[in-house]
């Protein structure tokens, strides 16, 4: 899972003195995997488990972001949850639905080698099941920047309040009726 890469992401961002910690939502298939990574970086009291929740958003909604960590996605609708909560977020590039919710063009391709800051939100390289090393690098440069920057947290909180409007009621139709058209499009 990509939860791995987020820990190990989360653990390259972390800097001595730092105060945040990482919340991850749900019961994994890897959390002994989980656990090894968390000991190995000394990252016991700086990442906390909630198990399954059938309200994840009590402890979204008191987050400074939201990560999305996915290898694949379909419409990640938990990204625009969060969003619907006014959190700034970052997510891995993975294929499809985040290039099409974060970036005003749409465009998969456009983020490769190195996370960029996006309309809506930031975007890093995405993950696979191969080497990862510098995927993750980024992925742990972004949290660093946007957790470390309060005016881009405000900003991308003010851009995910904005985008979420367009997965309201009849907007989202419209909005994920065009998503729908560009995956399709994108698969042939």
């Amino acid at each position: 899972g990509g939860s791995v890469y987020l820990i190990e992401a989360f653990a390259y961002s972390r800097q001595a003195g730092d105060n945040y910690g990482l919340v991850l939502i749900g019961d994994g298939d890897y959390k002994d995997r989980y656990l090894k990574i968390i000991d190995d970086h000394g990252l016991n009291e700086h990442v906390f488990f909630t198990g399954y929740q059938q309200n994840p958003y009590k402890y979204m909604s008191k987050c400074d972001c939201f990560v999305l960590s996915s290898l694949s996605e379909g419409f990640p609708n938990v990204l625009a949850e969060a969003m619907a909560l006014s959190l700034p977020v970052i997510a891995t590039n993975c294929f499809s639905g985040p290039a099409e919710i974060l970036r005003e063009d749409m465009n998969y391709e456009a983020v490769t080698d190195k996370y960029k800051e996006c309309k809506y939100g930031i975007l890093t390289p995405r993950l696979t099941e191969q080497s990862n090393e510098k995927a993750v690098k980024q992925l742990a440069e972004a949290i660093r920047c946007l957790l470390g920057n309060q005016i881009l947290l405000e900003h991308y909180s003010n851009m995910s309040e904005i985008r979420s409007a367009d997965f309201s009621d009849s907007a989202a139709i419209e909005t994920l009726n065009m998503i729908f058209e560009t995956l399709l499009l994108k698969r042939g």
